[in-house]
């Protein structure tokens, strides 16, 4: 029986679940783990835009989902047959908005150049905030893995 994850449930095989500050300076917290994990599963070919990607997302929410409450950032790897995925959570429920057309901007290309590298972008809402995520294709020609 095959059974979908729901919103802010884990599909597949949960690699990590890491608390980070919600600050810019996380982002590279985030790249070092997420580097770590995907060399350590096999998966080096996609770890150099893994690292890009998840700093993008870790910078974004740093600068746009600040809680006033303090609220942590969560940061979910995981596997779900060929793809990993990689999640980062904040407390607020604000969807990001990916930004086209404003080439002179100094920012606000990150989400644009996610949507870009990733093979899947997207985000839902959560209890308590939202949970932005991409997927890369790691493990060619590889069943479900769970």
């Amino acid at each position: 029986m095959t059974r979908c994850a729901l919103p802010g449930e884990v599909s597949g095989i949960l690699l990590a679940d890491v608390r980070l500050a919600n600050v810019p300076e996380s982002a590279s917290a985030a790249r070092r783990v997420v580097k770590t994990l995907a060399c350590a599963w096999g998966a080096e070919a996609i770890a150099d835009r893994a690292e890009l990607l998840v700093c993008e997302l870790v910078a974004n929410a740093a600068k746009h989902a600040r809680d006033p409450l303090g609220s942590d950032l969560r940061l979910v790897i995981s596997r779900n047959g060929g793809r990993l995925r990689i999640e980062v959570h904040d407390a607020t429920r604000t969807l990001p908005r990916i930004r086209r057309g404003e080439l002179m901007a100094e920012d606000g290309r990150g989400l644009l150049l996610a949507e870009t590298l990733a093979d899947r972008l997207s985000w839902h809402l959560l209890a308590h905030g939202k949970a932005v995520y991409f997927e890369l294709t790691a493990w060619q020609g590889r069943g479900p893995l769970m």
